[in-house]
């Protein structure tokens, strides 16, 4: 009984030291949950709407959510630049890629296809170019174009004003440009690289001198009509002046000055060939710079005698005498190699060949050479 008793009592000492100790723990988690509310609500009061502590607390943590806001704005603006950045970056590279490798497209298209198309282009324009002379020089050929025809003084009346102007009505297509001088100096032209595509001169001598140095086409030349040197007097002399023999007779003499005139030259020539230029220096002696000047001599009675070629004695036999004629020198028309119209010179030479031309040069007082 005595040991029951005794259990009885350990078993309740256990549970009361048991229960002592579940007091205290309970009591001491009371207390701290106590204090815990204490401290909430001294923080709460402290924290009150109104009190300086909590405004300051209020805006400390507004301040610092405001600036974690612009923190985390900025962090995504940043972001976002960044991002533009880098999508601007690749633009820019795609872009500059993209014309690089256009460029580089274009400069193989261009060295594949660019220079060979020119070079075709030009080599057809130059063809095209070459086509149209040539076209143009068929024309030309064609009785179309200008020719340059050098012929002596002697021969610009008749010329100017007979055969060029029918040749012009015949061939409307053809532009006539004459160029007159002396034989000497047409010669002389002609050898220092005058563009001229015919020459019209007197005188064997000087169309011999430019065949033999090849400036003259072989076979084009065409021997046309011949001229004398005439003897004249005015149509009034009373001197009793009949032959060239009776030059004792006059007091004074015209001729050309063979400066300006190739029938100057040609007299003065004649005259020392026939033995008769001594007498003609005795005499008094005018020397007309044209034509018209030396027929005005003879026509007014300023010269009792005269030398000029006989068709354009011809011109004035009105008024002028023709007393003789000698010492005939042959008209030649040749095409000369640097022409590049010979077809249309060709053309110009078979006019003034022609019957109806070869009629009048006999009516204007030249002679037709013997075939």
């Amino acid at each position: 009984m005595k040991k029951v008793l005794v259990y009885i009592l350990a078993a309740v000492m256990v549970f009361s030291i048991a229960g002592c100790g579940s007091s205290s723990e309970e009591t001491e988690a009371a207390g701290t949950e106590i204090s815990a509310e204490a401290g909430e609500s001294q923080m709460g009061e402290s924290l009150m709407p109104g009190s300086e502590e909590a405004s300051a607390v209020a805006e400390g943590e507004q301040a610092e959510e405001g600036e974690a806001a612009e923190g985390e704005a900025d962090g995504e603006a940043a972001e976002g630049e960044a991002v533009e950045g880098e999508a601007a970056e690749g633009e820019s590279q795609t872009s500059a890629e993209s014309a690089e490798e256009a460029g580089e497209t274009v400069e193989a298209v261009e060295s594949q296809t660019g220079e060979e198309p020119d070079q075709e282009e030009g080599e057809t324009a130059e063809s095209g170019e070459e086509g149209e002379e040539g076209e143009e020089g068929a024309e030309s050929q064609a009785s179309d174009g200008k020719l340059v025809v050098a012929a002596s003084s002697t021969l610009r009346t008749i010329m100017d004003e007979q055969f060029i102007p029918q040749f012009n009505e015949k061939y409307p297509n053809i532009v006539v440009e004459m160029v007159y001088d002396s034989s000497e100096n047409l010669q002389n032209q002609i050898e220092s690289g005058a563009a001229f595509d015919l020459i019209f001169i007197g005188g064997k001598k000087y169309m011999s001198a430019l065949q033999e140095e090849g400036m003259v086409i072989e076979g084009s030349v065409h021997a046309l009509m011949t001229n004398e040197l005439a003897f004249v007097v005015p149509r009034d002399s009373r001197l009793g002046i009949i032959t060239v023999a009776d030059l004792e007779k006059a007091r004074s003499v015209a001729i050309g000055d063979p400066i300006y005139l190739p029938v100057g030259e040609y007299t003065i020539d004649t005259l020392k060939e026939q033995e008769l230029w001594e007498g003609v220096k005795e005499k008094e002696v005018y020397l007309a710079a044209s034509v018209e000047e030396l027929l005005g001599m003879l026509i007014d009675g300023t010269a009792d005698c005269g030398f000029v070629y006989q068709n354009d004695a011809v011109l004035e036999a009105e008024k002028i005498h023709i007393v003789e004629g000698f010492a005939p020198t042959t008209y030649r028309l040749g095409i000369l190699t640097s022409t590049g119209r010979q077809e249309t010179a060709t053309e110009f030479i078979d006019f003034m060949s022609s019957d109806e031309v070869l009629a009048q040069l006999v009516a204007n007082g030249f002679t037709l050479p013997e075939s």
